[in-house]
């Protein structure tokens, strides 16, 4: 099956080239032979025109099929209506504006393809402060934020810290492809700028309490803190944990959302699969499916 998408947009302009090239593209991935084209040409099973309103003749012998977009006057109403008459195939862009057509021109040769975004998103990545240095004694659970860490594919959290003794902490980090932005002297005016970067602060000594859980609080970000002393104050607007167990669940929660966030990102923008639903329907009114 070949298939002419056709735009009446020219190269680069507005939203529908961007979609005629998106979908274009995809149907050849698919393996598929389409071509993105601004007239009827000939030699093609179907003729996709994005969108209806370019369509005023029939040029070549194909299956035409258009995009049905903003129907907001009554003359555009009748010329979908003419088109279907004609035997025009319109692909409209939700099951809502499907139904109304199908009682508007009384016939069926309307399908319901909701769009896909435009765009790709990039993984988002959690962003984590931990600002203490470390003591000897072990005071800061230093393993226990090692071990949040690790509950992290390493794509998706990126770790800033200020204070000293991290050295090695950091390496072995690294080994493991985390990224880890570290400043060891503190350094007031950048601490508030780490503030500012990140969506979390994390805390995990249990001595009364942190400081940087209140400033935190008040740049916006969300403390992960130890569940005693005065985070208690505060509790509604922390997330808190008792013991070590605690912590590494939140952190897998966490890991776990960015990923169910991002596979939903790729599914609203999967233009390979959208490709395919409108093959599936061309091969049926070809009867070649």
């Amino acid at each position: 099956m070949k298939i002419n998408v056709l735009s009446y947009e020219p190269e680069n302009g507005w939203i529908l080239y961007d979609y005629a090239a998106k979908l274009n593209e995809s149907l050849n991935k698919i393996g598929l032979h389409s071509e993105l084209t601004f007239d009827q040409h000939k030699g093609f099973d179907v003729t996709f025109h994005v969108n209806y309103w370019g369509l005023k003749e029939f040029k070549q012998k194909s299956l035409h099929t258009t995009l049905v977009t903003h129907i907001d006057t009554n003359k555009k109403k009748e010329v979908i209506s003419s088109h279907s008459n004609a035997g025009v195939v319109g692909f409209c862009m939700s099951d809502q504006t499907e139904r109304m057509l199908k009682v508007i021109t009384g016939n069926n040769n309307f399908f319901s393809l909701a769009p896909p975004a435009m765009v790709s998103a990039d993984k988002r990545k959690i962003k984590l402060l931990i600002s203490n240095r470390l003591y000897t004694d072990g005071r800061k659970n230093e393993s226990w934020i090692i071990d949040f860490i690790k509950c992290f594919d390493p794509e998706n959290i990126e770790i800033k810290i200020m204070g000293s003794g991290w050295e090695s902490h950091i390496a072995k980090l690294a080994e493991k492809k985390y990224l880890v932005n570290y400043t060891s002297d503190f350094d007031k005016r950048k601490y508030i700028d780490l503030l500012r970067e990140v969506e979390y602060l994390l805390v995990v000594g249990f001595d009364e309490g942190a400081i940087a859980t209140i400033d935190a609080l008040a740049m916006g970000v969300k403390p992960i803190v130890s569940a005693q002393g005065y985070h208690l104050h505060h509790s509604r607007d922390l997330i808190l944990f008792n013991d070590y167990y605690d912590l590494l669940n939140i952190a897998k929660k966490m890991n776990k959302s960015v990923n169910e966030a991002y596979e939903k990102s790729q599914n609203l923008s999967d233009w390979d699969s959208f490709a395919k639903k409108h093959v599936d329907i061309w091969l049926r009114l070809l009867g070649k499916n």
